[in-house]
């Protein structure tokens, strides 16, 4: 679990920067000092470092100032660790955020180089020596023959090193910036790391709710994401104020986000783990916006009241995972504000009237007619509906799994739905699923179940059974063959583990 980065953090980890291109640094380079700032580049290149040092004299050293103040934070672990863990009424749970902010702060140490050690390097160059892999710097070739620049802070090779800015020029001398001034580049790039500095906050934060407290209800994560970031943007405002601005409008919707709003579905939006493998183009914007809205949805429900949070939390832990309901019940109970009702603010129009209107018993309805009638792909639209309404009905995700099956739906998202309601059936009571046609496919989807609750006794007489209905079905021999080799079986594995430093 711990050898990943979780998905957000990879883009401090993993810094994109910029189409760049850079060789070996070598005996030849050549020097210039401007205040901390040292910019190295080839000789012939002097005029090229005279003018990145007047973008960079004027461009760094306010994003330097905001990275290190950050960085001093970190390091002194203990006391962040212990101030995220009383904000949250959890002084018992500072493991996970101890280890989170120590393991980041050597990271953050190695990029600190980023603002003081520039270098410049002709295109040409790179191209002779077909890429670079120097400290934390890889740059390769990637399909558009450009290369791209990464930022690779793993320990496994060893030692960090400390990081440097690559800026390249052609054979004219010019910087490849990729259109614009030089300076407003340097702008763009400092950015990016400034404005990613506080997310090992973040992550800390969600490791006490997801690893410590056991908040891992497949469709409460509005709450764990919302929450980590109220406990990020309350940290930053005291450790490094001037960053306050910035931490909020990337963390907050803005015109982006706002414009998919109407799309966006907090209460049906599912842990990381249970995320469909791809997602179509056109609901990307939607998938990051979940991020910004469920951190304003969080903070419109504890705006002003910074002390609520350990209230909430004092009422929550220690009992079985909470879901979207007892936690709206414990905010409203703390801070008096209608937590449900904010929360369904941030969902499709046809969840709220659909809740109001018991549009699930009707869908659920004409899926079973569809599934009778072998219209399968018909049931496979009606149950999607009925689950963006009511997302916890592990039932119907169950005679979803059984209609995408015998519709040739891609088998990951069949075996999805089982994971989910395996998931949401070991957090509550659960009755006997009865599948509408008890077909091969419907007793695999049973039989599934039983293999991801871990009662592989039943799992394999009910898989044997297919077998007999159809020899050749090739899930369920594999099923069988993970059950007698004691495997368990595994939905998204290592996807998205949270607080996790590489």
């Amino acid at each position: 679990m711990r050898d990943r980065p979780s998905r957000r953090l990879r883009a401090v980890l993993v810094l994109a920067l910029l189409a760049s291109s850079l060789p070996r640094a070598s005996a030849e380079m050549q020097k210039l000092q401007v205040g901390e700032i040292t910019i190295s580049y080839p000789a012939g290149l002097e005029s090229a470092a005279k003018e990145l040092a007047k973008a960079a004299e004027k461009t760094i050293p306010p994003r330097r100032e905001k990275f290190l103040q950050v960085q001093r934070a970190y390091s002194d672990g203990k006391a962040l660790s212990k101030r995220i863990t009383d904000l949250m009424g959890a002084p018992e749970n500072a493991e996970t955020p101890r280890w989170v902010i120590s393991s980041y702060s050597t990271i953050f140490d190695a990029m600190s180089g980023m603002f003081d050690d520039l270098r410049i390097y002709r295109e040409s160059d790179l191209r002779k020596s077909g890429g670079l892999s120097e400290g934390p710097v890889r740059l390769m070739l990637d399909a558009q023959d450009q290369f791209q620049l990464k930022m690779d802070f793993s320990t496994k090779g060893g030692s960090l090193g400390k990081a440097f800015m690559p800026f390249t020029v052609g054979d004219d001398g010019r910087f490849r910036t990729q259109g614009g001034a030089l300076q407003e580049a340097l702008a763009e790039r400092y950015d990016r790391v400034t404005e990613m500095s506080p997310v090992p906050m973040h992550e800390a934060a969600e490791g006490v709710l997801v690893r410590e407290l056991r908040f891992n209800h497949p469709f409460a994560r509005w709450f764990n994401e919302g929450t980590a970031t109220w406990v990020m943007l309350r940290l930053i405002a005291e450790v490094a104020p001037s960053l306050v601005a910035d931490a909020r409008r990337v963390s907050l919707p803005g015109p982006k986000e706002s414009s998919v709003r109407s799309k966006v579905n907090l209460l049906a939006w599912p842990l990381d783990t249970f995320v469909p493998a791809s997602v179509p183009p056109e609901d990307r914007v939607v998938v990051q916006a979940d991020y910004q809205f469920s951190a304003e949805a969080v903070d419109r429900m504890l705006r002003d009241k910074p002390e609520a949070l350990a209230g909430i939390v004092g009422k929550l832990k220690g009992k079985p995972s909470p879901d979207s309901d007892a936690i709206c019940e414990a905010i409203t109970q703390v801070t008096g504000r209608d937590a449900k009702g904010i929360l369904m603010e941030y969902v499709p129009d046809y969840v709220r009237t659909g809740l109001k209107d018991g549009a699930p018993k009707s869908l659920l309805d004409q899926a079973r007619q569809k599934v009778l009638s072998r219209e399968d792909s018909e049931a496979v639209k009606l149950l999607s509906r009925l689950l963006e309404i009511t997302p916890s009905d592990y039932a119907a995700r169950l005679h979803l799994a059984c209609a995408m099956r015998k519709a040739g739906t891609p088998r990951d998202e069949s075996e999805r739905q089982i994971a989910l309601s395996a998931a949401l059936m070991s957090l509550q009571k659960y009755a006997a699923f009865d599948p509408v046609v008890p077909d091969a496919e419907s007793e695999y989807v049973v039989g599934r179940l039983a293999q991801q609750l871990g009662d592989n006794a039943r799992a394999k007489d009910i898989l044997e059974r297919v077998l007999k209905l159809n020899p050749d079905h090739a899930d369920a021999q594999s099923a069988l063959k993970e059950i007698e080799s004691g495997k368990a079986p595994v939905f998204g594995a290592e996807k998205g583990d949270r607080a996790s430093p590489p």
